[in-house]
């Protein structure tokens, strides 16, 4: 993908996104069978 951080904080910072909104469009790439999902958003 030829996307820049800048426009990717952008899109992030004017839409009203949830974490249940980023898994519902994640799921389908998921194989949701047995395991554990962790996702950390920390910016240092």
């Amino acid at each position: 993908m030829n996307i820049s951080h800048d426009s990717v904080n952008r899109f992030l910072n004017r839409e009203n996104l949830t974490s249940e909104d980023l898994f519902l469009e994640a799921k389908s790439q998921l194989n949701l069978e047995g395991g554990m999902l962790s996702v950390d958003d920390t910016v240092i």
